[in-house]
């Protein structure tokens, strides 16, 4: 980062600051103070973070006194909001009780039923999944277990599996999903988008058992929403309710956030999410028991040395390219046979052929490039533990 993206960032940090102050001092109840104070909080700590990323290599004195101003500030309108609170009771309320089903933003699945073998996932992957559950199954177990996770980040690649991983999670957990697309949400036109905030974190936890999903999570960044005042709102009320959540507190709600580009990720978002699963590529057995799977549905003329062929050719593919090919070779064989009976040639069963696929292959290009995996390599061995 040289020293014009510096002052840009930082301008954009101060100015962060310097609105959350007006809007504290005019905000007329508690929620609009928090979210004034927040603003202010999250321009200081990207000002912090910029500072702990450069250390020396850009000099900083210019911008430290001005810093500690902040600082004082942020300390000085932390005791008035905290007086304010025991003054005042908080004027903003839900818009109703119940979550109004027409928001497209919000998708609600109960009673899902995964089974183990349906997860075509690194066994280390699926344990961990049932690690997040346990508690919803056997609360009683983990009464004043401090060691739980609050908030639970999965990335990887896109159609890696994340969601249905998700949703064996939920499967085992015996809850209900609560599924949250932040990258609807911040185009949406709304009033008061903190009131939908609340509402939503609110309903998901009436509903516990439960598991709040959010995706989409690198769409929140203030780079994204620094010319949009009301989305830059909705950034701030998430991070609130995100602080809220401790699952010390509630042994049967958690909140899983999933990204397929964690570099974009803000460092307060995060950093509110401590615990990050990785979620690759198919490996090579992967890939076998995912071909086993598919191809059981088909009738098929392939060798074994055909499939070992098969197997060393799909790596780098996802599971969601691998299915695509494969559907894609038998629509092909489908085909053919269509064409037989219009040439009136005698018709037989479709069978997928080792050419068929390798037909497909050659056309279908990958989705995932050797750069993308090496950024999420790179991301991982720098932030994940």
């Amino acid at each position: 980062m040289n020293q014009s993206e510096l002052n840009q960032q930082l301008g954009y940090a101060f100015q962060l600051i310097q609105t959350g102050k007006k809007e504290f001092f005019s905000g007329f109840d508690q929620a609009a103070k928090i979210a004034a104070y927040e603003k202010m909080n999250f321009g200081y700590e990207l000002i912090i973070n910029y500072k702990n990323e450069l250390n020396d290599q850009i000099p900083f004195s210019i911008y430290d006194l001005e810093i500690e101003e902040y600082k004082k500030q942020l300390i000085k309108l932390k005791q008035l909001l905290l007086l304010h609170n025991q003054q005042n009771k908080d004027e903003i309320s839900d818009i109703s009780q119940k979550l109004p089903f027409e928001m497209d933003f919000i998708l609600v699945n109960e009673k899902l039923n995964i089974q183990e073998d349906q997860i075509l996932q690194l066994p280390s992957i699926k344990n961990i999944m049932k690690e997040i559950a346990l508690p919803f199954r056997f609360p009683q177990i983990f009464q004043n277990n401090y060691h739980l996770f609050d908030k639970i980040l999965i990335y990887g690649p896109p159609n890696s599996g994340k969601k249905y991983l998700i949703k064996y999670c939920t499967s085992v957990a015996n809850a209900t999903l609560i599924t949250l697309s932040i990258s609807q949400l911040i185009n949406k036109q709304f009033d008061k988008p903190s009131c939908y905030i609340k509402q939503i974190f609110n309903f998901a936890k009436q509903k516990q058992p439960s598991i709040l999903l959010i995706y989409d999570l690198d769409q929140i960044s203030h780079q994204n929403l620094n010319i949009d005042r009301t989305n830059l709102n909705i950034f701030v009320e998430l991070l609130i309710e995100l602080d809220k959540q401790r699952r010390s507190d509630s042994l049967t709600f958690q909140i899983i956030g999933i990204t397929s580009y964690p570099w974009n990720l803000d460092p307060p978002v995060r950093r509110r999410f401590a615990k990050r699963i990785y979620v690759p590529l198919p490996n090579h057995e992967q890939i076998v028991d995912l071909l086993k799977q598919k191809l059981s549905n088909m009738k098929i003329n392939i060798t074994q040395e055909q499939f070992v062929q098969l197997t060393n050719l799909f790596e780098g593919y996802t599971c969601c390219d691998i299915s695509n090919i494969l559907q894609m070779s038998y629509d092909q064989a489908v085909n053919i046979n269509k064409q037989n009976i219009k040439i009136k040639v005698e018709c037989t069963e479709n069978i997928v052929k080792y050419d068929d696929i390798l037909h497909v292959l050659k056309k279908y290009k990958k989705t995932i490039s050797q750069n993308y995996i090496n950024k999420l390599e790179e991301w991982k061995a720098t932030f994940d533990d």
